[in-house]
C-alpha cells in the first residue's frame, strides 16, 4: 500500500511530536502520527504500522485531526483506494484483496 503525501505511524504508546498542522506540540502525545513522505520512503506494508526506524526521514508530522481535516478523501487514502468511502473501507479492502490473492495461489496450486 503505498500512500501519497505522509506515511502513517503507528507507536505502541503515546509519542510527542510537533503537528506542523495545529504548530503545536500535541501534549501527551497520541499513538498515530502522520509523517511527511520523502525520497527514502518505501511502499509501506501494514495498515497503519511503518514504525519508525530512520534518522534520514522527514521530521515532519502531522496529527491524525489536521491529516484528514487538511485533505480530501481522495488525497488522504492511499494509491488504489480512491474510491473507499473512510479508513474502514480500506481496511476492508485490503482483506478482500489479500483473501482474492490467497483464493488465486490456492487453485493455482492443485
Amino acid at each position: 500500500m503505498r500512500w501519497k503525501t505522509h506515511v502513517p505511524l503507528w507507536h505502541g504508546s503515546r509519542v510527542e511530536h510537533y503537528c506542523h498542522g495545529c504548530e503545536w506540540t500535541r501534549k501527551g502525545g497520541a499513538k498515530l502520527w502522520w509523517r511527511k513522505r520523502d525520497a527514502t520512503d518505501a511502499v509501506v506494508g501494514n495498515d497503519a504500522g511503518e514504525r519508525e526506524d530512520s534518522d534520514e526521514k522527514s521530521d515532519e508530522y502531522l496529527c491524525h485531526k489536521c491529516y484528514v481535516s487538511s485533505r480530501s478523501r481522495e488525497e488522504a487514502l492511499p494509491e488504489g483506494y480512491e474510491d473507499a468511502k473512510d479508513f474502514e473501507d480500506v481496511k476492508r479492502k485490503r482483506q478482500f484483496d489479500e483473501l482474492a490473492a490467497s483464493s488465486l495461489s490456492d487453485t493455482g496450486n492443485r
